[in-house]
Formats: C-alpha cells, sequence, structure tokens
C-alpha cells in the first residue's frame, strides 16, 4: 500500500511538472511574439490584445508614429490573435505584464460577451486547452452556471471545462507540443518571424498562407452582395439608436467584463476597449456597450463617421481590413486614444458618436 501512495505521488509530482512545462502556443507565433517582448530591452507601454479584427487591424508603427505627433511617444505591440477569447486574452495579458513588468500601462481590448458552451469544436485544440488554468476553469464553469442553457447542457459545459483543466494542469495528450518546443521546432517563415520583432502586426496582404488569399477571393466573387447588406443593416441600428435592454446574457456579459477590467486594473494597468470596424450588427453593439458600463470606449462600428473603414477597396473579407484599411483604422484609433489620454482620467461611454 505505502509502495502504491508513493507511486501515486510522483507520479502526480511528474504530471504536475510536465503541466508548468507545457509551452506557449504556437499558432500566429504567440510564443515567439512573447519571447521578443521578454528579450526587449527598450519594453512597451501599450499591448493590444483580442481577436483577428485586432491582429489584422492595429499597425502598431502607425499607431507610434500618430502617438507621437499628437504629443505621446509611446511604444506599442500587438499580441492579438485570430479567435482569441476572454479567459485566454487574460492569460495573454499576465504573460506580457511577467515578459515587461511596470513599463506596460495601458492594454487595448475588444468589449463582448464570451459564452462557454459554444466552443465545443475547440475542445481538442492545444490552444484551447492551454488557457484552461486553475483560476480560469473555475471562473468559465461559474458563467456556465449563469447563461440561457438547460442543466443537462450546462453540466455537459461544466465537464468540458473540467476536463480541459485537467489536462492542463497535468499536460494529458501535450507531447506533441512539447517535443515541437524543446526538441524540434520547425523553422519560421521570414515574413511571419519579422512581423512578431515589429510590433506583432502581419497584414492579411502579407500573410504567406494560402488559406488566407482564398478567403479574400471567396469574398469578392460570392460575398459582397452580402456584406452591403450587412452594413446596410448596421447603418440603420446605428442611426436608430436603440435604447439597451438588459437580459440574462447581458447579466452574464456584464461579470466577465468587470472581472476582466478589476483583474487589468489591479496590475496597474488601463484598459481600452474597441469596438473594430465589424459589418455584422450583433458583434459591433454588444450589450455592455449599449449599457454604458465601459469607462474608456472607442467605437469604430459606424459606417457613417468612417466609410473609408467600410469601402470595399479597403476590406480583405466581411470583418477584416486589407493593408490600407488597416493603415487608416491604425490612425484613427491612435488619435482617439490620444483623444483620451487628452483628457485624462477614464471616459465613461466616451462612444464617439
Amino acid at each position: 500500500m505505502t509502495a502504491c501512495l508513493r507511486f501515486v505521488a510522483a507520479f502526480l509530482v511528474v504530471a504536475l511538472a510536465i503541466g508548468r512545462a507545457l509551452p506557449l502556443p504556437e499558432d500566429y507565433l504567440l510564443d515567439a511574439r512573447l519571447e521578443h517582448l521578454r528579450n526587449d530591452a527598450e519594453g512597451y507601454d501599450a499591448v493590444i490584445v483580442g481577436s483577428s479584427v485586432m491582429y489584422r487591424g492595429l499597425d502598431p508603427g502607425v499607431i507610434d508614429e500618430v502617438l507621437a505627433r499628437e504629443g505621446f511617444p509611446l511604444r506599442t505591440y500587438n499580441l492579438a490573435a485570430p479567435g482569441c477569447r476572454t479567459w485566454e486574452v487574460d492569460v495573454l495579458i499576465r504573460a506580457a505584464v511577467d515578459a515587461m513588468g511596470d513599463r506596460l500601462k495601458y492594454v487595448v481590448l475588444e468589449p463582448g460577451l464570451w459564452h462557454p458552451g459554444r466552443e465545443w469544436d475547440r475542445e481538442y485544440a492545444y490552444r484551447y486547452m492551454y488557457w484552461h488554468t486553475p483560476r480560469a476553469t473555475l471562473e468559465s464553469m461559474l458563467v456556465t452556471a449563469e447563461v440561457d442553457q438547460s442543466w443537462v447542457e450546462k453540466i455537459g459545459t461544466a465537464w468540458m471545462h473540467l476536463r480541459l483543466g485537467a489536462r492542463r494542469a497535468v499536460g494529458y495528450g501535450c507531447f506533441p507540443e512539447l517535443r515541437r518546443a524543446y526538441l524540434d521546432r520547425e523553422p519560421i517563415a521570414p515574413a511571419l518571424l519579422e512581423a512578431a520583432r515589429d510590433g506583432g502586426f502581419l497584414a492579411l496582404d502579407d500573410d504567406p498562407d494560402e488559406t488566407v488569399t482564398q478567403r479574400r477571393t471567396a469574398f469578392v466573387e460570392h460575398k459582397v452582395e452580402g456584406y452591403l447588406e450587412e452594413v446596410a443593416e448596421l447603418r440603420r441600428l446605428r442611426n436608430r439608436r436603440a435604447p439597451a435592454r438588459p437580459n440574462e446574457s447581458d447579466v452574464v456579459g456584464s461579470w466577465v467584463h468587470r472581472r476582466q477590467v478589476e483583474e487589468i486594473e489591479g496590475m496597474g494597468m488601463r484598459p481600452v476597449f474597441v469596438v473594430a470596424p465589424y459589418s455584422r450588427a450583433d458583434r459591433a453593439i454588444p450589450p455592455l456597450e449599449r449599457s454604458g458600463e465601459i469607462d474608456d470606449l472607442l467605437v469604430f462600428a459606424l459606417p457613417d463617421r468612417f466609410p473609408d473603414l467600410y469601402a470595399l477597396s479597403k476590406r480583405w473579407d466581411e470583418n477584416h481590413l486589407d493593408a490600407e484599411g488597416a493603415r487608416l483604422f491604425s490612425a484613427y484609433f491612435a488619435r482617439e486614444f490620444a483623444r483620451l489620454l487628452r483628457d485624462g482620467g477614464p471616459q465613461r461611454g466616451a462612444k464617439g458618436k
């Protein structure tokens, strides 16, 4: 019996050590970008996190240039990645703070809801498993208890997150990632490596991935009409300015939002929320924006105010800008960000309509 207990204890120690040694996901060079942040001698003042619209839309080179002209010589780095969710954003923010230290003062991120039951297709992805730290696993399960699902669905969703948390703790099934990180990492494409070292931004025009070009072709050939209809609907909703109507999802989103803000501010940083120039109305008008709960909020999903961001000549697909569109978006953002900095404290509901 004693020998059995010793074996179990030794197994757990080794498993937990493996879990702690898991490498950062290599998707979109997240690991290489964080390595750059650790090794950069000068440091950065602001970090951009979020989904693909942030990764492909905000160019730190343009942002820093405009901010300097506005009287704010800051250094910005883009750590966003396609498909990035709320708790993965938290993990990246903490990793950025660990890498850069006290100089980091601003976090630029997206508002919006995160529904814990809509991620089943990601369950076996290493990157999705990686963010399931004990704290994130517990919080995602707490949110699951509050969302509008049947108890059967809630139990299934909570069990999924618990499994992922257990896998993350002991590194179960992660040998390919360990081998990739420590033994035989494949060479990184020069364009991607240069982007990781130069602000972290990579325009869709410069991405060597063939599927990116295919997505552009599909948009031009088959989806332009649908895009224009979405933008017209977005314009109608924006002009109507319908009042917020709180519901159960809004309550959950508010809890997730407050938790994220408290954590960022607890690390001594100022969160600045950005609604990117989405075309779909349900993505561009999250309940948190309508409720006015966000302090520093910059909205660019305004086709009447920013028509050039919605011009077909500046779009890569329905929700992503091409390189020229990203340059314009970055300049607009920098000027609005400078306005927030010039005004001083948080600007509750500063939507710039």
